[in-house]
């Protein structure tokens, strides 16, 4: 069974946030480039999509059942890491074996959270396997740039997929970055901090 941890400065789980940021009382990093983690793949990984737990979540109000597309938008988020990831290849080929990031969705316990990922450690922080689960209890859609009451699948992918493959909250208060820990729909996809942090990480 796997451990779902709530404390986000742990190695093993990143958290997604629906909630607005409660900015804490000092000096703000303002421009802030995307930190990178300890964590890295230093082979490909393959992209497993769990579908009978990614039927439960619910597509556009319209329900449950929507695999297909969820697949399809979460496809489009694994393309846009392989473009900067300088030899290390996400194979969107829905193989549940080898290395491999499984995408899947859950009722989280933590009723904030949008998604949450588990990282699972090989030796000297390379990593074999990434549980990124969505939260059942939201309603997700297609359309970018959206936040309320449907949120972008694909921007919350693309945060998810980040902190698979080594890159932590940007905090900064004009980050131009996917990886802001709370729902920015007007970042779908990756940003120029996102990728210069990868070309760092993976150069």
């Amino acid at each position: 069974m796997k451990t779902l941890m709530t404390n986000n400065t742990e190695k093993t789980t990143s958290i997604i946030a629906a909630t607005a940021m409660i900015l804490s009382i000092g000096l703000p990093n303002i421009f802030a480039e995307t930190p990178i983690a300890d964590w890295y793949w230093d082979d490909d990984a393959n992209i497993c999509y769990l579908d009978t737990e990614l039927n439960t979540l619910n597509w556009s109000g319209a329900g449950t059942g929507y695999a297909t597309q969820i697949k399809a938008r979460i496809a489009n988020a694994v393309s846009t890491y392989n473009a900067y990831m300088n030899g290390v290849d996400l194979n969107n080929n829905d193989t549940c074996s080898g290395d491999r990031i499984e995408l899947g969705a859950q009722d989280l316990a933590e009723a904030t959270y949008l998604a949450q990922l588990t990282d699972w450690d090989e030796t000297s922080n390379i990593l074999s396997q990434a549980d990124i689960d969505f939260n059942t209890d939201f309603t997700f859609y297609g359309d970018t740039n959206q936040c309320y009451p449907y949120y972008d699948i694909e921007w919350v992918a693309n945060h998810e997929i980040g902190h698979a493959v080594g890159l932590d909250h940007n905090e900064g208060w004009f980050a131009n970055s996917v990886m802001v820990p709370n729902c920015a729909g007007s970042w779908s996809t990756i940003q120029s901090d996102d990728s210069d942090a990868l070309d760092t990480h993976y150069g």
